[in-house]
């Protein structure tokens, strides 16, 4: 099982949303969605913390 996190900033950034789906759909393909497992959190730091 391979667990992934993403871990933003928080704040507003051009093209965000197409890099986050293009790095899970790439892990998707590569590794199968079976055996992934990928975790967002928002607020940067503060949102990995809670």
């Amino acid at each position: 099982m391979l667990r992934i996190g993403l871990l933003t900033s928080g704040g507003d950034c051009q093209a965000l949303n197409a890099t986050m789906r293009g790095i899970v759909k790439t892990l998707e393909n590569n590794v199968g969605a079976d055996n992934l497992e990928i975790y967002g959190f928002e607020d940067g730091y503060q949102g990995l913390i809670y």
